[in-house]
């Protein structure tokens, strides 16, 4: 706290100083400021009407609040921007672009849109519709498939809310499960609802260009559900959406999208060129009419002209029933979509206690190690003499007391007897004696609670009881202990995210006492604390967990940490430094702050780096993949946010240099060629770009995702054996 007396409102990433809300940047480093962590506003009235009860949930952009409107009565969900992405005229702007979008709609299957508006202190606010439900995603989770004839109540209730968003000109551009939030009526029917305009398209009336924020060459979207022009950053109009509808449809029907690759690239390919497999194929177990197929395959065309035109047409070519449910591979029936979004409104309950072991499997777990160390002492005196029993002592002592590695804690004995807990418990779950299995799955968790197991252990007994209730149809405990799981996961890799950055912050803090001391850190780099070398992959890796778990600001603080203090320790060349600052870059445009990646130069100076290190190894430019790749990633940036002259040099250099390298794949290859068709394609040259597109096609390296499905079915198969 300053010496205003006000209370401290913003903090810094990089020093973690907090300050009042008079000053904007930090005094000691000049990172800017960010408010402080909005969990401070539970219990609080925002904007002198709405008092916020607690937190729903955090995205790049903004948290969402439940929230009550005082002079309504009303229980509301309260979107909040991100404080530090108010500066950013152009996250304000698709912000405000939003809530315009969405409350120019009125709908049953489209959320309502109550209120906007930007406080004056500056913080932009968008309240709407508190459903009380769960996303179509969550009950795909834990149901798979959605049977037909129930699919098809959905399918229809989605084409409604899109017919009524395209006759008001907005393409949503975002329609995945996520997206579709279902909730259950007092009559038992299931209401689905489309929600987050964030990214809509506001088509102008007149056809005349769209004065929007986004330009041919903007890419937005999930990928497993864009669409082939959202991908080449094409126009888009409500044909995009259609696209994205089909893809909706084809995994509540099997369980799986039609295109998931192991890397975004994957999936990009796998969108542009090849065609979405037959459902028997992605899923033997389920049953479809063809003609419901049908007009799957028929929005998911890769051509627009080939698809249905409108959601109108979508709406008239489905059928009006649909084929029979079958029952699932274990002889259980399929859960009713109604109950599951029912389970998902009420409050998780009973599912916690199963996790606590009696106070008899206690004294079992707690006192069997002693009297075994005493009955095989006893034996060992006797038969192999004192000299022996001694060393067996040590043996004795280091199986059973040996605390275990910090990052998997237990001792030797410890993991081997989870380890039979856990196989009998599989035993028994195979066996069909879910009563045995979910017996033996609690005492290994109370033991790993008892005995500080490592996270690993902990989520895999988690993740087997989740599937164990899976089977039984168990859904509030299966609801209980996924909560369990996350939370355990978040708690485990902010832990590894602040220990890393405390690392940083020492070794950071032990280069300025040496240089305040007048000493060189080249005369210490054999000292522990400065040996950052080889930690490149750990920082990136740690760095992504974070990101998973919504931790941005961790993740913000570690990879700026970790730039700063390996520059110091090895200098602005270091080969370290190039992914580093791709990953920092590629983090970054998760948060839209595309001034500070600019200001900061990282895809430039990362390409830099990487050439510095070629030419460093003696190496042939055409040789070094990371440089190809740096190169390429440079010409993607200068295509999207800089200048299309430069991003054609640059594209062109990376595909000379390419089709030099003898250790590249074909379908990596492509990638190079795509992104300069797409190039092509936004300055007009679209004969070029097709001819470019047709070079990428000809590569014919593309994933067999039949035999993917396959191999993942086979794994699951070798598992339960």
């Amino acid at each position: 706290m300053t010496n205003s007396g006000k209370s401290e409102k913003v903090f810094c990433l990089t020093c973690a100083r907090r300050f009042t809300e008079e000053i904007r940047y930090c005094p000691d480093d000049n990172t800017e400021l960010v408010a402080i962590a909005t969990e401070a506003l539970i219990g609080k009235v925002f904007a002198d009407k709405y008092l916020i009860e607690s937190v729903l949930g955090k995205g790049g952009m903004s948290t969402v609040y439940k929230a009550k409107q005082t002079y309504m009565d009303r229980i509301v969900a309260l979107k909040l921007l991100h404080p530090q992405l108010v500066s950013d005229p152009t996250s304000v702007q698709r912000f405000s672009q939003e809530a315009k979008a969405a409350a120019s709609l009125s709908h049953p299957n489209i959320i309502t849109v109550y209120d906007f508006g930007i406080t004056s202190t500056g913080e932009a606010y968008l309240a709407m519709d508190y459903l009380v439900g769960s996303s179509l995603s969550a009950i795909l989770d834990m149901s798979g498939p959605i049977p037909e004839a129930e699919a098809l109540d959905m399918f229809r209730q989605i084409c409604r809310g899109l017919v009524h968003a395209h006759n008001k000109g907005i393409v949503h551009r975002d329609l995945k499960p996520a997206n579709l939030v279902l909730t259950a009526d007092d009559d038992g029917s299931v209401l689905v609802r489309i929600v987050d305009f964030g990214i809509a398209k506001i088509l102008p009336s007149d056809g005349a260009a769209s004065q929007g924020l986004t330009k041919t060459g903007d890419i937005f979207g999930s990928p497993l559900y864009m669409s082939p022009e959202q991908w080449t950053a094409s126009k888009l109009d409500y044909r995009s959406d259609i696209y994205s509808l089909g893809c909706v449809m084809y995994e509540i029907l099997t369980g799986m999208p039609p295109f998931a690759g192991d890397t975004p690239m994957d999936t990009m390919n796998l969108h542009l060129n090849e065609q979405a497999p037959p459902f028997r194929e992605t899923n033997p177990h389920v049953k479809i009419s063809k003609e419901l197929e049908q007009v799957v395959q028929t929005c998911l065309e890769k051509k627009v002209n080939h698809r249905y035109q409108t959601v109108s047409e979508v709406l008239h070519a489905l059928p009006e029933t649909g084929a029979s449910p079958i029952s699932s591979q274990t002889g259980t029936v399929i859960v009713k979509l109604n109950q599951l979004v029912e389970s998902s409104q009420q409050k998780s309950g009973g599912g916690a206690a199963a996790l606590v072991p009696t106070s008899k499997q206690k004294t079992v777990v707690d006192s069997r190690r002693p009297r075994a160390i005493r009955r095989i002492l006893k034996e060992s005196r006797t038969k192999l003499g004192i000299a022996s029993s001694v060393g067996l002592l040590f043996l004795l002592l280091f199986l059973f007391l040996y605390p275990g590695p910090e990052e998997d804690p237990g001792s030797p004995v410890a993991k081997t007897y989870w380890q039979l807990l856990m196989t009998a418990s599989n035993w028994a779950t195979n066996s069909g004696n879910y009563g045995l299995s979910e017996k033996l799955m609690n005492i290994a968790m109370k033991d790993l609670d008892h005995n500080i197991g490592g996270f690993s252990r902990k989520f895999e007994t988690m993740k087997s009881l989740n599937n164990l209730y899976v089977r039984q149809g168990r859904i509030k405990e299966q609801e209980a202990v996924q909560t369990k799981m996350y939370d355990l996961y978040t708690e485990e890799y902010e832990n590894r995210g602040k220990r890393l950055i405390q690392s940083l912050t020492e070794t950071e803090n032990y280069i300025k006492q040496l240089e305040a001391n007048g000493e060189s850190v080249r005369t210490h780099m054999s000292d522990s604390k400065l040996n950052w070398s080889g930690s490149v992959t750990k920082i990136i890796a740690v760095a992504r967990s974070l990101e998973e778990v919504y931790s941005f600001e961790l993740e913000y603080k570690l990879l700026d940490l970790g730039e700063r203090v390996l520059t110091k320790l090895y200098g602005v060349r270091f080969h370290g430094l190039a992914p580093l600052k791709l990953e920092r870059a590629d983090f970054l445009m998760l948060l839209d702050r595309i001034d500070e990646i600019k200001a900061r130069r990282l895809y430039e100076d990362a390409f830099v780096i990487s050439g510095y290190c070629t030419k460093h190894k003696r190496m042939e430019l055409h040789d070094d993949l990371d440089y190809l790749r740096a190169l390429l990633r440079l010409g993607q940036w200068q295509r999207d946010y800089g200048n299309p002259d430069d991003a054609g040099k640059t594209l062109e250099t990376a595909i000379k240099l390419a089709e030099k390298n003898k250790e590249i794949s074909k379908f990596e290859l492509a990638n190079f060629y795509i992104s300069y068709s797409n190039l092509l394609q936004q300055v007009g040259k679209t004969a070029e770009a097709a001819a470019i597109k047709k070079k990428a096609q000809e590569m014919g390296h593309t994933p067999d995702y039949a035999a993917i499905l396959r191999e993942r079915e086979k794994e699951k198969e070798d598992d339960n054996d």
